[in-house]
């Protein structure tokens, strides 16, 4: 799978080009996959849910899923796998750092 990298200092427009990009390519019918490398600490669980309750219990990796979205929270160990497995069906991957 192809991919194109982004890098630069905030506010330069990075994701405004992805974005466009993407939009582009989805109406090609191409299949983007988008990684996004964030040097500071992000937060995707809500405290007191139920991942986020087994994540603090000491759970490596936490999975959930809705009628239209999957979701994939795992420690740095197991970073490689799951973003392999997560982008092995796009035709494009788009990163941006």
């Amino acid at each position: 799978t192809p991919f194109l990298c982004f890098a630069g200092f905030s506010g330069v427009g990075k994701t405004t080009l992805l974005e466009r990009l993407t939009k582009r390519f989805a109406e090609e019918d191409i299949r983007v996959g988008y990684y996004k490398h964030d040097s500071h600490r992000f937060k995707m669980d809500k405290t007191g849910k139920d991942t986020a309750r087994v994540r603090e219990a000491g759970a490596g990796i936490v999975a959930i899923n809705d009628p239209t979205h999957f979701g994939v929270l795992a420690d740095n160990d197991f970073k490689q796998l799951t973003i392999t497995h997560a982008l092995e069906r796009c035709d494009c991957i788009l990163i941006e750092g």
